[in-house]
């Protein structure tokens, strides 16, 4: 593999008040090469992924000022624009974050649309990166690779994402609500891991290529370690268990689906 394996994404944020995500792990650019780019010899399948991985970033960076515009006061405003904000932020985290107690009220809307809601522009602005990165590698890396592949595997990585979430919170009476991309991201993430297990990929602060099964392989062994250790007097500020429900996916749908993509016609 050349030149599209970057790092991994960030931990799908707990919501609790005045508390900012402090980052994990942070995306990086790709690696410089000459000639031309690799994006000048995707397949139509391959092209029609990347357009929805657009998508999917537009989608995020629209609930993202949309957060901004509703949360964000200024002196003098009118009451007429202070009624609207305040009533943007009640339908922002009425639908656009996922609390597990929301199931049992008939309201589904935050098992997709919290992965397309970010409050924090460090949370959404490295979110997206990893994603931007960690998704133009799956998709460069399989010549089989289509737009609803990878929406599969994105929606897909989304929904055990919160899955795993629910399950876990209903299990300890956690009540915090969850939103953020990176439940998706470890979903791809997982199967960068077994697309190109040495390709290298960087933890933050450190200059060096880590391969990718040691990375995203220790991060999710934190994961589970952090879901194993949940202490209820101090509880994280990251959805651990919504990091493995996404990953658990990736992986299984790389195995069984994505893998057939690496050599056309050839399962290896």
């Amino acid at each position: 593999m050349t030149s599209m394996f970057l790092r991994s994404g960030l931990g799908r944020q707990m919501v609790r008040a005045k508390l900012p995500l402090k980052p994990l792990l942070r995306p990086a650019r790709r690696f410089q090469h000459n000639g031309p780019d690799m994006e000048d010899y995707l397949l139509p399948g391959q092209k029609s992924a990347q357009n929805i991985l657009k998508g999917f970033i537009a989608a995020n960076a629209v609930m993202f000022l949309a957060w901004q515009f509703s949360t964000t006061h200024t002196k003098g405003e009118s009451p007429d624009l202070l009624k609207t904000k305040n009533n943007m932020t009640r339908e922002l985290n009425d639908k656009f974050v996922f609390r597990s107690g929301d199931i049992a009220h008939g309201k589904y809307y935050g098992v997709l649309l919290s992965h397309f809601s970010h409050v924090s522009i460090m949370h959404f602005g490295f979110n997206m990166m990893a994603f931007w990165s960690l998704g133009n590698g799956i998709i460069m890396s399989l010549p089989l690779m289509t737009g609803p592949k990878f929406l599969t595997l994105c929606l897909g990585s989304a929904l055990g994402s919160s899955v795993a979430t629910y399950a876990n919170k209903q299990s300890r009476g956690i009540s915090n609500g969850s939103l953020g991309a990176s439940g998706l991201v470890s979903g791809i993430a997982a199967a960068i891991a077994l697309r190109a297990p040495f390709a290298k990929m960087q933890f933050m602060f450190i200059p060096v290529g880590i391969p990718a099964w040691v990375l995203t392989g220790g991060f999710f062994a934190y994961s589970a370690y952090s879901v194993a250790a949940y202490d209820p007097r101090n509880p994280p500020l990251l959805d651990h268990a919504g990091h493995l429900g996404g990953a658990v996916f990736g992986a299984l749908y790389y195995i069984m689906s994505l893998r057939r993509g690496r050599t056309p016609g050839v399962w290896r």
